[in-house]
C-alpha cells in the first residue's frame, strides 16, 4: 500500500515553488537594458538583427547559406499527430489551422508561421503577438486566434525576469508614420507572455539568448569587407596607367612628365630639347594582375569558413570545380549530414511550436488535463525515406494477420504516401481496410482447415522465403556462374560468350 510522504514524518522534501539560481551567465549581463518601469530585464539583441538583416541584403554568400538553411524546412511536410489520451484535440486543431481565415481560422496560416520561425536560424529569435478572439463558424463559443502576427526582429527585445530570467514575453519599439496613428499608452510597447510566442534558436547551446547558424558568417562577411577594400585599391591602382620618362638629365624628364600629367586624355606632347637632339623614352609600367590571386584566396577562403561552419561545405564545390579543384564524390555525404542537422532544428521546431501556440489554444477550450496534439515534420533526409519504403516492402510481404502489426503498415504507408504527394491520411485507411480483410480471409480459411492458423502462417512465410530465394537466384544469374576458390570462398566467373556453329575453330 502506497503511502503519502510527509515532512513531519521526518522526511527531508525538498521547499515547493522554489528557485534559487539564475540563468544569465558572466558574459550576459553587459547587454542586459531594464524596461521603462524597471521591473522586467531585456537585451539589446534587436542591433545584432539589423547588422544580420545587411550582410543578408548585399553578401552573396549569406544568400546562399540563409537559402540552404530555411528552403529545406520551409518545403517539408508537417502533420498534427494525436497524443495519448487524445479526445478530439488533434482534429479539431487540424480543422482550425485548415480553415480558410473568413470562415474563423487564423490569418496567419501555419506554414507561414513555420517559414517565420526559420529567420530565427540567423537572427535568433523570431516573435510574434498572438491576437485572441471569439471563434465563429464551426468555432463559436471557442477562444481562438484571430492572427499570430510576426513582428520584426529589429524592433523586439525579450524580458525576462531579473533574478531567474524567466521568459516574461517581449516589447517592441515599433515605428509609427504620422501623428494621425494614436500612440500606445507605453513605450516600448510590452506584450506579455499569455499573448506573445517567441521562438528561441539554439536553446541546445544558449537557453537564454538563442544562437544565429550565421555568427561565423557574419564575421567573414565583416573581414571580407576590408579584403575587398584593400583589392579595389589595388585594382584602381594598377588599372590606371603609369608612365615613365626617361631622359639624360632629371630636369628634363620631370619636364616632360609635368607635360604628361596635365593632359586629361589624348593630345599631342612637345617636347623641346635646348641642347640638341637628345633622347626622351617615354614608356607604361606595366604593373597589372600582379598580386590579385592572393586577394582572391582570401575571400575563398572566408567563404569557405562561412559555408563549413554550418556543415554546408558542398556549396563551395561549384566554384572550386570550376578552378579545377575540389570533388564531387563528397556532395552526397556532405548534404546528407547536412540534412540531418536540419532535422534536429525542426524536432526544436516541432517542440517550441507545441508549447507555445498549440498547447495555450487546447488549454483555452479542453481544460488544463487537454491532450495536446504534435507538430511532427517528415525526414528531410532521402536515407529515412528509402528506409520507410523498404520496411513498408517487407511489411506487405509479411502473411496476413501475422508478427507484423495492421497499425505498422498503414503508418508506414501514410508516411510513403505523403512522401509521393498522395493523401496519406485516406492511404492509412485504405491500407487498414486491406490488411484487415485479408487478415479476417486468412482466418476463415485457416479455420476450415485442422491446425490450419499455423498452416496459414507458416505458408505465408515460406512463400516469402521462396520469393527471396528466386530474386536470388535471378541475381546470380543475370552475374554469370560460380566458381569455388580453394579458400572456399565463391568466385563470380563472367558469362562466356556463346560459340556460332560455323565460327571457325582454332588448332
Amino acid at each position: 500500500m502506497l503511502q503519502v510522504v510527509r515532512q513531519e514524518d521526518g522526511f527531508d522534501l525538498p521547499r515547493l515553488d522554489q528557485e534559487d539560481g539564475t540563468s544569465y551567465g558572466w558574459f550576459d549581463r553587459w547587454q542586459v537594458g531594464t524596461t521603462p518601469d524597471g521591473k522586467l530585464l531585456t537585451d539589446f539583441a534587436d542591433w545584432e538583427a539589423r547588422d544580420l538583416y545587411d550582410m543578408i541584403q548585399k553578401d552573396y554568400k549569406a544568400r546562399q547559406i540563409e537559402n540552404v538553411l530555411t528552403l529545406p524546412v520551409m518545403s517539408a511536410e508537417y502533420t498534427i499527430t494525436p497524443v495519448k489520451g487524445d479526445s478530439g484535440e488533434s482534429e479539431w486543431l487540424n480543422n482550425y489551422w485548415n480553415t480558410d481565415p473568413l470562415q474563423g481560422g487564423c490569418r496567419t496560416s501555419l506554414s507561414q508561421i513555420i517559414g517565420l520561425c526559420t529567420s530565427a536560424f540567423f537572427y535568433k529569435r523570431s516573435y510574434f503577438e498572438k491576437v485572441w478572439t471569439k471563434g465563429v463558424g464551426d468555432f463559436a463559443g471557442k477562444i481562438v486566434y484571430n492572427d499570430v502576427a510576426f513582428r520584426p526582429q529589429t524592433t523586439c527585445r525579450i524580458m525576462r525576469e531579473p533574478r531567474t530570467g524567466r521568459y516574461a514575453g517581449f516589447e517592441q519599439e515599433a515605428y509609427y508614420l504620422g501623428p494621425e496613428i494614436s500612440q500606445p499608452k507605453h513605450w516600448p510597447i510590452q506584450i506579455p507572455p499569455n499573448r506573445a510566442f517567441v521562438y528561441t534558436h539554439g536553446t541546445r547551446r544558449d537557453p537564454l539568448n538563442g544562437v544565429s547558424d550565421m555568427e561565423v558568417a557574419f564575421w567573414a562577411w565583416k573581414t571580407k569587407q576590408k579584403i575587398l577594400l584593400l583589392w579595389f585599391q589595388f585594382l584602381q591602382s594598377v588599372a590606371l596607367p603609369r608612365i615613365t620618362v626617361k631622359a639624360q638629365d632629371v630636369e628634363t624628364a620631370r619636364g616632360v612628365a609635368r607635360e604628361i600629367s596635365r593632359m586629361k586624355g589624348s593630345g599631342v606632347l612637345p617636347v623641346a630639347v635646348p641642347n640638341g637632339p637628345q633622347s626622351v623614352g617615354i614608356d607604361l609600367l606595366d604593373a597589372s594582375g600582379k598580386g590579385a590571386e592572393q586577394f582572391k584566396e582570401v575571400i575563398a577562403w572566408l567563404d569557405g569558413c562561412a559555408t563549413q561552419s554550418i556543415l554546408a561545405g558542398f556549396l563551395d564545390l561549384t566554384s572550386q570545380a570550376a578552378s579545377g579543384k575540389g570533388s564531387y564524390a563528397l556532395s552526397n555525404d556532405a548534404s546528407d549530414f547536412f540534412l540531418q542537422s536540419l532535422e534536429a532544428k525542426t524536432r526544436e521546431l516541432e517542440d517550441q511550436i507545441r508549447l507555445s501556440l498549440f498547447a495555450p489554444l487546447i488549454y483555452h477550450n479542453f481544460g488544463p488535463n487537454a491532450a495536446v496534439p504534435k507538430l511532427q515534420f517528415e525526414p528531410l533526409n532521402d536515407i529515412d525515406k528509402e528506409t520507410a519504403v523498404k520496411l513498408l516492402e517487407a511489411g506487405m510481404a509479411a502473411p496476413p494477420g501475422g508478427p507484423v502489426p495492421v497499425s505498422f503498415i498503414a503508418g508506414l504507408a501514410e508516411q510513403v504516401s505523403e512522401y509521393l504527394g498522395l493523401d496519406g491520411a485516406q492511404m492509412k485507411e485504405d491500407f487498414t481496410k486491406s490488411l484487415e480483410a485479408a487478415a479476417e480471409a486468412a482466418r476463415q480459411q485457416a479455420a476450415n482447415v485442422p491446425g490450419g492458423q499455423d498452416v496459414a502462417g507458416v505458408a505465408g512465410a515460406v512463400q516469402a522465403a521462396q520469393e527471396a530465394v528466386v530474386r536470388r537466384q535471378l541475381a546470380d544469374k543475370a552475374r554469370g556462374p560460380v566458381n569455388n576458390a580453394p579458400n572456399g570462398k565463391p568466385i563470380r566467373r563472367a558469362p562466356q560468350p556463346k560459340k556460332r556453329a560455323n565460327a571457325p575453330q582454332s588448332a
